[in-house]
């Protein structure tokens, strides 16, 4: 969901006249928090897949481990408005993780509704996926996120201080 959310809004991006090259210009503190936050998400992810049980065991405290780690990124990067909405969306499947033992809320089969705590996509990828609410929430802030940074014109500007001072004096 967030890989389809970040592709979908460089797609957007480009279609309303936003620079992918602003982006690079977006100055992020602690980066290394996110990398790690992602490994841990993929590895848990491919665990379960491949039946690893010694990381399946331990499957909800390293998620709850990776979403620490990925709070701490988002608090010290926080100047960013629209990091407060995937924020919002971490702490819902956090909340949900830590209560329920789940990482989902709302459930939708492709066919037809089952229930209120997941929805379970079939047919759309190769393998069956899960999406929660807070998932969703994730992927929209990230979004808009991406949405805000590639549309500010303000980026293009170079942020060097130019100084034109002239001097009484000439050496």
């Amino acid at each position: 969901m967030i890989a389809e959310s970040f592709i979908i809004s460089i797609i957007l991006g480009f279609i309303r006249g936003g620079k992918l090259k602003r982006l690079s210009k977006i100055k992020f503190k602690a980066v290394w928090t996110f990398i790690i936050a992602l490994i841990m998400q993929i590895i848990i992810v491919f665990s379960i897949e491949f039946n690893v049980n010694i990381i399946v065991d331990y499957m909800e405290e390293l998620h709850i481990f990776s979403y620490i780690i990925f709070f701490i990124g988002i608090l010290v990067n926080i100047k960013y408005k629209s990091l407060w909405l995937i924020t919002l969306g971490g702490m819902v499947n956090l909340f949900l993780l830590i209560n329920k033992g789940e990482k989902a809320t709302i459930v939708l089969d492709v066919l037809k509704l089952k229930g209120l705590d997941k929805i379970v996509i079939h047919r759309l990828y190769p393998y069956p996926r899960i999406i929660g609410i807070g998932d969703i929430i994730i992927a929209l802030g990230l979004f808009i996120f991406i949405q805000s940074i590639m549309l500010n014109k303000k980026l293009d500007r170079n942020r060097k201080p130019i100084f034109k001072y002239k001097s009484r004096y000439r050496i």
